[in-house]
């Protein structure tokens, strides 16, 4: 068998799992490091060719944690440099449980290993309890991947279904996974108050309903949502942006994270609706973002739409300092590697 301590392999980026923005992830890294993609959780297949990469960069963490930490630690004992993102260090804080509190003094125990670095997608500006439990901040990708000059993929038939249904309404799109973590209760009390303006916004439900919410895909339908219960392509999330005017990312309290929809809301010019208070709505306001937000819970405040729905303009994509924070993200990232 090859000595590892020796042996020095390909530059790696590596996701335990491919799901969500993930692949995203994992296709810029590849591209702006000129890394190797590598996929699925450590263990006897690849634990040998990650520790041995002459870089490794784990495009997320948080899918195999421990997979994270025995590579890293290996790495470290041979000298070599290894950078993961977190994405979901909200998790060691403010949770109860034993698992949280071992997650957050194991990633405390890692922060003073120089030779591993772990980066969070909000900054520590915004969350300063994050420096705890990692190297530094960086902002989310799923700010600034999309390039000024890209084509933007158009869905024909999903342009003429969203716009047939809307009839000259404002759309206001709910995209992803319809978790209950992401608000969608929320919404359709919203959209069963007196208040709601179904003359001026139309709700589009695009993705797929979990179990626990499948139950609310008709009642959306029945409210006046047009409802898009099954997996839409890239392609398609990306229309459906191009189509909407408001974005929905007012999250619950206990899914208060960094969110891809709110920064390709962002990028695509299109105004987000989040929960005041947030960590997303803590992030738009550093970054001078105009933003909705909602008392989540509080379906009084589907008036407050109404008037949102009036002023908000149809954006093309955003002429935002978008090209600094990519440079940003890179030079950390880079030297970190």
């Amino acid at each position: 068998m090859t000595d590892i301590r020796k042996s020095v392999g390909a530059r790696r980026v590596h996701m335990a799992s491919l799901a969500g923005h993930r692949q995203s992830y994992q296709d810029l890294f590849t591209r702006m490091f000129d890394l190797t993609p590598s996929m699925g959780r450590i263990g006897r297949r690849n634990f040998a060719e990650l520790v041995r990469a002459q870089s490794l960069l784990f495009g997320t963490i948080d899918d195999d944690y421990r997979g994270f930490f025995i590579v890293s630690l290996a790495r470290a004992f041979l000298g070599r440099r290894t950078v993961g993102l977190f994405l979901r260090p909200q998790t060691c804080f403010g949770y109860s449980g034993l698992r949280y509190t071992i997650k957050r003094f194991a990633f405390m125990a890692l922060k003073p290993i120089c030779l591993v670095s772990v980066f969070t997608i909000v900054p520590f500006s915004v969350a300063p309890q994050y420096r705890r439990v990692a190297t530094g901040g960086v902002l989310d990708p799923q700010l600034w991947d999309i390039e000024a000059d890209a084509t933007v993929p158009c869905d024909a038939d999903m342009t003429t279904r969203v716009r047939t249904a809307a009839q000259g309404r404002r759309v206001l799109a709910f995209l992803g996974t319809v978790s209950a973590g992401k608000g969608i209760e929320f919404l359709l009390d919203l959209m069963t108050d007196p208040a709601w303006p179904h003359d001026q916004l139309l709700p589009v439900v695009a993705g797929r309903f979990p179990d626990d919410t499948q139950p609310l895909s008709a009642q959306l339908s029945d409210a006046g949502a047009l409802v898009l219960d099954r997996f839409i392509s890239e392609d398609e999330l990306q229309t459906l942006y191009t189509c909407a005017d408001l974005v929905w990312a007012c999250y619950r309290s206990d899914y208060d994270q960094a969110s891809g929809i709110f920064g390709r809301a962002i990028q695509f010019g299109k105004t987000p609706v989040v929960r005041a208070g947030s960590l997303i709505a803590s992030l738009a306001e550093s970054i001078s973002i105009q933003m909705i937000t909602l008392d989540n819970g509080a379906s009084s405040q589907a008036g407050h739409l109404r008037d949102a729905a009036e002023k908000c303009g149809h954006g093309g994509l955003a002429t935002m300092p978008i090209e600094g924070w990519k440079q940003e993200f890179e030079t950390t990232i880079r030297s970190a590697l």
